[in-house]
């Protein structure tokens, strides 16, 4: 009995320590899964708070673009405001261009008919100085046959006070 008994005692020392064993694992496995959930604790609290940070810089962000949009708003109302105030002057500016093409193509035909009038012109004082020309040539020509015809008609004047007049002669 003596081996039998020894066979417990060593087996109880054997439960004994794999029952110390397990203990001392749990508790290293408990220290370790307490530190681990305490670091998860701690890395949520940081991200938690770093989430409200953001949130706090998304609101910011909001607020500012709807500012923006606001303000992007009303400058384009402004401006559709003031693009209405100019169509009359714009549409006056286009009624003036147009009139200046009207007066410029007007411009142009007057120009084209005053053109046409003074070839017109041109050539009926060309023909009328040919005409002038031709008038002051027999002008010239009978001018000279009259002064042709003068100086004949004084040299026979002159010729007939040479020749005695046979008629007073002889009634004297």
């Amino acid at each position: 009995m003596g081996n039998s008994n020894r066979g417990k005692e060593v087996n109880v020392g054997m439960i004994g320590i794999s029952a110390a064993v397990a203990a001392l694992a749990f508790t290293a496995l408990a220290w370790y899964g307490i530190t681990f959930l305490k670091k998860a604790g701690s890395t949520l609290q940081q991200a938690d708070e770093a989430l409200k940070e953001v949130r706090k810089e998304l609101a910011a962000v909001s607020r500012e673009s709807v500012r923006t949009l606001e303000s992007s708003s009303r400058l384009l109302k402004e401006a559709e405001e003031r693009l209405t105030a100019f169509d009359p002057l714009y549409r006056s500016v286009r009624r003036t261009g147009e009139a200046f093409e009207e007066v410029s193509a007007s411009v142009k035909q007057v120009s084209a008919a005053v053109q046409r009038s003074a070839a017109g012109i041109e050539q009926k004082v060309l023909e009328q100085q040919e005409r002038t020309m031709d008038i002051a040539a027999f002008a010239s020509m009978g001018y000279r046959l009259w002064q042709s015809w003068q100086s004949h008609r004084s040299v026979k004047s002159n010729d007939s006070r040479d020749i005695p007049d046979t008629r007073s002669d002889q009634h004297v």
